[in-house]
């Protein structure tokens, strides 16, 4: 097995001017972004799918084709027809100084929303997102 260096590793950060969740499920996109095939849209600001966006494509994933409908963020990742196992952290806890601190330690809806639409554009139409 090859030696891991420190340029074989790509972080990508993000900022959004609200620092907020959106609150009406299902949390689909507020734009109609060229390979969003899902057809449904929010009807308010989503800045947690637009950051998602954000940090794949700053992440060089799919670089050739972003922006247009054939990005295909996770597909060096996963195959057509293969499976993707979304795990987002569930546990709830009780922080310290903030009764709203149980807040902070979930995966919110939309963060897993934006991820899974982008899993099933990887495994298409035979794959699975469990």
């Amino acid at each position: 097995m090859p030696e891991n260096t420190a340029s074989q590793y790509r972080v990508a950060v993000t900022r959004t001017q609200a620092a907020s969740y959106p609150d009406v499920a299902p949390f689909s996109p507020d734009t109609a972004y060229p390979e969003y095939a899902h057809g449904h849209l929010g009807p308010t600001t989503n800045p947690v799918y637009s950051g998602v966006r954000r940090v794949l494509a700053l992440a060089g994933m799919d670089a050739a084709h972003v922006d247009t409908a054939r990005w295909n963020p996770l597909g060096d990742f996963v195959p057509p027809g293969g499976t993707v196992v979304l795990k987002p952290n569930l546990v709830r806890e009780r922080h310290p100084r903030d009764p709203q601190g149980w807040q902070y330690v979930l995966t919110h809806g939309s963060v897993v929303r934006a991820v899974a639409d982008y899993a099933f554009a990887a495994v298409g139409t035979a794959g699975r997102v469990a």
